[in-house]
């Protein structure tokens, strides 16, 4: 039997298991550096198939070495651990047990995925070069300081150094048993601002006796619109989006500040200094203009994927013999949502992989539960 049959083979017999081990981690999840059950579980997977198994890497991260018997190049596989911090709705049997604490962004499935890939790998030692070394990143949604750069800064990319790393996330755009990857840069950078205007404080009565900070922001507002329309060129990737507003505390006073927080992405450094100069600019000119101060915070959160060529010819060419050329699909389009596996400084990879559509479509759809599937075979099963 040809490697690619026994590794199709191998996948379809440990679906249920792996299957097993995503609803366990699902009916348990745990936040930003709480993943101290998750990670028991993902250590004694990776040490029963007989891996290295380093924990408490950035506090509760999880490496396992998995070396061949002849030497070679260090490939890495990393799999995020941390839970959202929602309530999970629904009645499925592996609903999450642990309030204010859902696997609604497919964290589950990538460890269990990645587990998967430890086991098939394990039992091909003997024909492998080099290492493969599996990553349980803790704190993927949280950051900074995020999972990731703390990782990093332990040393988890060397000894064995690591020449490549490779990362998925379950995407319900793509049909189940497809793949999607892109070349150059998949996802964009995540920035943070908070904007506070300080006026000065009054009676609802007497508007001319205080300098409104409630309308000022609102004039930030309106403002801001125009960083993206009227500065970015219109072929950059931009969005500026508002999360909070918060001014006063009773209707009939006006408050002496106003404070307004949110994100900014974008897919190139140079756009995205643009945009921070531009907002601070504007904010300054309005507040200045209607007598007032302002403060302007802003805080790079995390910067872009901008994956390997290499890489990703040779996840094409693998992954064509794996599943057939026709399920791998190459995508041209920059996701706006960010992820920290970007900060990775070696050859790198992140693609998403397709699953079953769920019966509605939310507005946020990588945050969400599916349904427990129907299905016992992997996709690829029906030809």
């Amino acid at each position: 039997m040809d490697m690619t049959s026994f590794i199709r083979e191998k996948a379809e017999s440990l679906l249920p298991k792996v299957t097993g081990i995503r609803r366990d981690l699902h009916k348990h999840p745990e936040t930003a550096f709480e993943e101290y059950r998750t990670a028991g579980v993902v250590a004694e997977c990776l040490r029963s198939l007989g891996l290295e198994v380093q924990t408490g890497v950035a506090r509760t991260g999880v490496v396992g070495l998995l070396r061949a018997d002849r030497p070679g190049r260090t490939l890495a596989i990393r799999a995020d651990m941390d839970a959202l911090a929602i309530d999970e709705e629904g009645d499925l049997p592996f609903k999450s047990e642990n309030p204010g604490a859902a696997h609604a962004c497919g964290h589950d499935g990538h460890m269990a995925s990645a587990l998967g890939v430890a086991e098939i790998l394990a039992e091909l030692r003997e024909h492998l070069a080099g290492a493969v070394k599996f990553i349980f990143q803790p704190s993927e949604e949280v950051f900074p300081p995020g999972g990731a750069s703390e990782m990093i800064k332990e040393g988890v990319l060397e000894n064995p150094a690591v020449d490549g790393i490779v990362a998925l996330h379950v995407d319900p755009s793509v049909p189940l048993g497809k793949i999607s990857v892109k070349r150059g840069v998949m996802t964009g950078t995540s920035d943070e601002f908070q904007i506070e205007i300080i006026g000065r404080g009054g009676h609802g009565s007497r508007p001319h006796k205080s300098v409104d900070p409630i309308t000022i922001l609102c004039q930030v507002v309106v403002a801001l619109q125009t960083v993206v329309s009227r500065n970015v060129d219109p072929v950059e990737p931009a969005v500026v989006s508002f999360g909070s507003i918060h001014a006063g505390q009773v209707f009939n006073a006006i408050p002496e500040t106003a404070v307004l927080s949110g994100t900014v992405r974008t897919a190139s450094e140079d756009v995205r200094a643009l945009v921070r100069q531009r907002m601070e600019a504007i904010v300054k000119g309005v507040a200045q203009a209607m007598g007032a101060q302002y403060e302007f915070n802003y805080a790079h959160n995390c910067g872009a994927t901008v994956n390997n060529e290499r890489m990703v010819d040779l996840l094409v060419c693998s992954a064509g013999k794996a599943i057939g050329s026709d399920n791998v699909v190459l995508n041209d389009r920059i996701e706006m949502g960010t992820e920290d596996f970007g900060l990775s400084p070696n050859g790198y990879l992140a693609f998403t992989s397709g699953w079953e559509p769920a019966p509605l479509t939310p507005n946020s759809p990588c945050h969400l539960t599916i349904p427990a599937s129907t299905s016992t075979s992997p996709p690829w099963s029906s030809g």
